[in-house]
């Protein structure tokens, strides 16, 4: 009787055997709540009963096992939303830094008893830390934003940032683009990105205003050189439920433009797009005296393609 109560009365939760894993985490699936229950008492268990119950295809999470320190390799948070009413149950692959997110809608019963419907799923790109994820109100409609790693190569970082409309049918991304970034060419010039939210508008076109900026920078012997910057604003609209979409009318650069310097880091840019794009601050640079910036803009200029701009640029550093 004293080890009866000694469980009874234990904080501490045990955390149950692999053998019943496949049927309790089937059973499991119809509620939110029993999800995170399911995580939270075992240690050992795969996660196909999980999506075979819930007609899941197209996500993927490791195996749970014990991790280091005999700690579970999964978690579960539970995010609960009152308008519209919903839960999102958000599943963890920590050693994976992988995520699924999970949404369920309550359904009220005559007799007041409430069962929970499986309302769509969403997985965001698996990188190597975690993504962030928090629910903010916009148009008093409730979106759920998370932050990612994006590209990811030897020569490219990046992170992206999602926003989900929580009052859609389909758990998906209503909005996207690229926060963070960093690339370096194989003649060392950097680019860095950097983007966000500058201001939003509630109303019959729901409107978001993004602004961008890139920086250039190389080195040569004695350390770090300033090649200029970039700005933008992109503008992004929707009327209803769906995707935002770029509006070109309102955004200060082409679409094809906004994505090659700020969104696109699976290609680096070549010297010549560089010169292309960079092309105000390396006139300043050409026209002043000279400088480490100058003397290592010649040595780039030796190495490109013959362009107009690199033209330019070449009379300008020989006083022509």
């Amino acid at each position: 009787m004293a080890g009866l109560a000694m469980l009874l009365i234990s904080p501490f939760v045990p955390r149950l055997a692999a053998d019943d894993a496949p049927q309790a985490l089937a059973r499991a699936a119809r509620s939110p709540y029993d999800i995170e229950r399911f995580i939270a008492t075992h240690n050992e268990y795969d996660w196909a009963p999980l999506w075979q119950a819930l007609d899941i295809h197209d996500v993927f999470l490791p195996t749970c096992t014990l991790g280091s320190e005999s700690l579970a390799a999964c978690s579960a948070d539970v995010v609960s939303v009152f308008d519209p009413s919903q839960v999102i149950v958000v599943l963890r692959h920590a050693a994976n830094a992988a995520e699924v997110y999970l949404r369920f809608i309550p359904v009220v019963g005559p007799n007041r008893f409430v069962r929970w419907r499986f309302a769509g799923h969403y997985q965001p790109k698996a990188a190597f830390f975690r993504a962030r994820y928090r629910v903010i109100v916009f148009d008093r409609k409730p979106f759920l934003v998370i932050n990612g790693h994006g590209a990811n190569a030897d020569d490219a970082s990046s992170e992206f940032e999602e926003w989900l409309d929580l009052t859609a049918g389909e758990l998906e991304p209503a909005l996207h683009f690229t926060s963070k970034g960093s690339q370096e060419t194989k003649l060392g010039i950097r680019r860095e990105v950097a983007a966000t939210v500058s201001s939003s508008q509630a109303a019959l076109t729901e409107t978001i205003r993004i602004s961008r900026e890139t920086a250039f920078f190389a080195e040569d012997s004695e350390g770090e050189l300033d090649l200029g910057s970039q700005t933008a604003i992109s503008v992004y609209t929707r009327v209803g439920p769906g995707p935002f979409i770029f509006d070109e009318t309102q955004s200060s650069s082409p679409e094809a433009e906004i994505s090659e310097l700020y969104e696109d880091f699976d290609r680096a840019l070549s010297n010549e797009d560089f010169l292309s794009r960079d092309l105000g601050a390396l006139t300043t640079i050409a026209r002043q005296p000279e400088s480490r910036e100058k003397r290592w803009l010649r040595r780039l200029l030796a190495r490109c393609e013959d362009t107009e701009d690199k033209r330019v640029l070449v009379k300008l550093i020989e006083g022509r």
